[in-house]
């Protein structure tokens, strides 16, 4: 068992923010979900997006992934430029809670003052359920430019049809 299942086994199952408790995925369960992405997918231009981030595992799977891709290694031999790039180019995420964000930011950045993780706050169950989708497209450009992300996965609620919007392929 790595190390990063050890610190993941600390993490409770379900954090309580007030108004609804957030239940993590196990790090088992995100293993399998990522081992089902083909691996010719794992490349420096895939983009990766975790719709529901809140311990960030499914974000930290991929870049475990992507480090070991043969495809990542030759075309960016240099492991630590690899791992920037990766970092900084490849994983993105939308946490529902301002506390899940930094918990996915510490988990995958090891700091919580850096990284490619949004929240939308109070908002963030109106903005998947709603039908206008506006809110959600505006925040996401602005925060994360114009970009199509190649991957999407996570945990209900993604699957409410929020993704088809602004993915390139499949979801």
């Amino acid at each position: 068992m790595s190390t990063i299942d050890n610190i993941l086994k600390q993490f409770p199952d379900r954090i309580s923010s007030g108004k609804q408790d957030q239940i993590f995925t196990p790090s088992h369960i995100a293993e399998e979900m990522v081992q089902v992405i083909p691996e010719e997918d794992f490349h420096p231009n895939a983009t990766f997006l975790d719709i529901c981030c809140k311990s960030g595992i499914f974000l930290r799977k991929i870049y475990e992934r992507l480090m070991k891709s043969k495809r990542m290694i030759k075309e960016i031999p240099d492991e630590k430029e690899r791992a920037h790039h990766i970092l900084e180019k490849q994983l993105f995420g939308i946490s529902p809670t301002p506390l899940c964000e930094l918990q996915s930011k510490r988990l995958i950045y090891g700091s919580i003052d850096t990284g490619n993780i949004i929240n939308f706050g109070d908002n963030y169950k109106t903005v998947l359920i709603n039908q206008d989708r506006r809110f959600l497209l505006e925040t996401l450009k602005e925060k994360f430019g114009e970009m199509k992300f190649n991957i999407v996965i996570g945990n209900p609620p993604y699957n409410r049809g929020g993704g088809h919007r602004f993915c390139k392929s499949r979801i």
